[in-house]
């Protein structure tokens, strides 16, 4: 009887000292997963992307190695070495832009490297021997030699536009001013354009040389001015009497009988 008095009085005092508030497997795990941190898709974050020792140089962004677009001008801005350094294009014909004299129906092409506002293409000499570019308006052409024009066109452009000289190039795209005639007994007979300073000989050479029955010793050079002169390719052929052998001028007209 005792014994029964002290069991019911333990069990009734369970509350009391918090052994009824032990909780179940079930819910210790419960508890667990409320604890842990939701989870989230978010990816690792990506590499910094790296930085430029000097604002001059570009870098390429992260994940582009091998990509050369730090050297590709028209990507980082950067202006064609021919435009820094001056580097001029041939002549389309060849002319010696030291000696040639540009003339009336010549067909030019104007260049400025720094300003391609300013250049122009394939523009034909006025008769009144001027051409026309853009911005810059009338400039006499005909009777100076192309590095002349040069030089007028860029001093223009530094009085008006710009502070430093720039880089101006006239190119002789065709010379249709300045030709001579070769008629007669040659291989091409016809017209001829006068690009470089030419010898009859030169010219005669030019023309294909002579057919069979040709007269090599009587060759008659009639001159733009109204002039005739005579022409003995046999003796300047033997290095005799060269002083024959002249420089034509535009218009001259050769015949071989």
């Amino acid at each position: 009887m005792f014994r029964t008095v002290i069991a019911a009085a333990l069990f009734s005092a369970l509350p009391v000292i918090g052994l009824g508030n032990i909780p179940s497997q079930e819910a210790q795990e419960q508890k667990q997963q409320q604890q842990q941190p939701p989870a989230t898709d978010k990816k690792p974050d990506s590499p910094a992307s790296p930085v430029s020792v000097s604002p001059l140089i570009p870098v390429a962004p992260a994940g582009a190695a091998g990509q050369n677009d730090a050297a590709d001008p028209s990507k980082t801005g950067g202006t064609p070495a021919h435009a820094v350094t001056g580097a001029k294009p041939a002549p389309a014909t060849g002319v010696d832009t030291h000696t040639y004299d540009i003339g009336a129906e010549d067909v030019l092409t104007i260049i400025v490297f720094e300003g391609q506002q300013f250049s122009t293409a394939n523009q034909m000499v006025r008769p009144d021997g001027k051409i026309t570019l853009p911005l810059l308006g009338e400039f006499q052409a005909a009777g100076i030699t192309p590095e002349k024009l040069e030089t007028e066109i860029s001093d223009r452009l530094q009085k008006d536009y710009m502070n430093v000289p720039p880089h101006v190039n006239v190119i002789v795209n065709q010379v249709n001013s300045k030709h001579y005639f070769i008629n007669g007994e040659v291989n091409r007979p016809g017209r001829f354009n006068l690009v470089v300073p030419t010898t009859v000989s030169h010219a005669l050479t030019e023309a294909g040389g002579f057919r069979d029955f040709a007269k090599k010793t009587k060759i008659r050079i009639q001159h733009a001015d109204g002039t005739t002169s005579m022409f003995n390719y046999k003796e300047v052929e033997k290095g005799k009497n060269l002083k024959q052998d002249i420089y034509l001028k535009p218009g001259d007209a050769i015949y071989v009988d």
